[in-house]
């Protein structure tokens, strides 16, 4: 329902997990594990997601015939999930509620 508010119509919807963090998982506690930044294998993903994305997107709007619309990421506020789709779009949006 979240997310069929946001915009009528069809468009493509990316749901996408936070790329790698740059800590053991299984040394640290919950609070500290949301904390992490991006590992270097965090950052190859969050390049890999964008290049995929912007591919994906393109096919969508060509095949469609639409007129192009810019992409639009909803993202946690944990630092590694704004890291993971920086690379995607420069519009992003951050909630607690994701």
């Amino acid at each position: 329902p979240f997310m069929m508010a946001i915009h009528i119509g069809a468009r493509p919807i990316w749901m996408v997990r936070a790329g790698s963090g740059e800590v053991d998982s299984q040394s640290l506690g919950e609070g500290e594990r949301m904390l992490s930044h991006l590992s270097a294998a965090g950052e190859h993903f969050a390049r890999s997601l964008a290049a995929f994305i912007d591919e994906r997107s393109e096919r969508y709007w060509n095949t469609t015939g639409k007129e192009k619309e810019p992409t639009f990421v909803l993202t946690s506020t944990m630092p590694r999930s704004v890291e993971s789709v920086c690379h995607v779009t420069d519009s992003h949006e951050q909630t607690a509620a994701l």
